[in-house]
């Protein structure tokens, strides 16, 4: 019996074992970086779709290095200026509205990935008349934190039909 009863407490301590190496497998930390990284660049625009400029925001990555091109300068260098912009830009009314298509994402590394997208971006009224609307070519470079994956620095650059 005590044969059985010592075989049986082996045979309890490999289960845990090996259930402990299942549940490490699917931890976030051994995610995809690939997957991982567009899963949170879609977070970032459907947040920005719902108008939640918090959780858009939140997306950057605020150590430093940071930063955001546009128009062939950099127009933020912080991931706190890219925010309070991203807020003032949303709180004088309307809704903002961004489709992507035609996403690419390169794998850097375990904790990096690139990504880029076509989008297409429209201002709308209180009325969902749409004010604007202007589309390009978006590439954020991606970095896995502690709290989830980060926006480190990006650039936008202008469409087919503004190159013209």
């Amino acid at each position: 019996m005590r044969r059985f009863d010592k075989l049986c407490g082996k045979s309890k301590r490999l289960v845990a074992f090996f259930a402990t190496l299942a549940l490490a497998a699917c931890s976030p930390a051994n995610d995809d970086p690939e997957t991982s990284a567009e899963a949170a660049f879609a977070d970032y625009v459907a947040a920005l779709n719902n108008g939640d400029v918090e959780v858009a925001a939140s997306i950057y990555d605020d150590a430093d290095g940071f930063h955001w091109i546009e128009r062939g300068a950099v127009q933020y260098a912080s991931a706190a200026e890219a925010a309070n912009s991203l807020k003032a830009s949303l709180r004088s009314g309307g809704k903002a509205k961004m489709r992507t298509d035609n996403v690419h994402v390169a794998e850097m590394g375990t904790d990096s990935a690139l990504v880029s997208a076509h989008f297409e971006y429209t201002m709308f009224d209180d009325a969902d008349k749409a004010l604007f609307s202007f589309d390009g070519w978006m590439t954020v470079g991606m970095v896995r934190r502690k709290n989830g994956w980060k926006i480190a620095g990006g650039q936008t650059g202008p469409g087919a039909a503004e190159q013209e």
